[in-house]
């Protein structure tokens, strides 16, 4: 657990250094998308999904079908048929 800690806290202050960090602010609802047994947490924008791939850090599952406010660093390009996967910094509720 403390190496799985270690490696997100270090692939955040790795991704927030680069140059190349694609820092977006979203603001959508929280679902679960996909069919048992692949479903993850993500947010529904007007234009897009995208995965979140910490959301057990911020019990975002909890918030399924309210809409959120959320800074999150994309970690991968969408395609098709697959959605862009996005690490949460920030989230709020209000």
């Amino acid at each position: 657990k403390v190496i799985l800690i270690f490696l997100g806290i270090s692939s955040l202050i790795y991704a927030l250094s680069s140059k190349s960090a694609n820092i977006l602010n979203l603001n959508g609802k929280i679902a679960i998308f996909g069919n048992e047994p692949h479903t993850f947490v993500g947010i529904q924008t007007k234009n897009q999904v995208y995965k979140i791939v910490n959301a057990k850090s911020f019990n975002l599952q909890d918030y399924q079908d309210e809409v959120v406010k959320l800074k999150a660093i994309l970690i991968k390009e969408g395609k098709p048929g697959f959605p862009a996967a996005i690490e949460v910094v920030d989230f709020n509720n209000n």
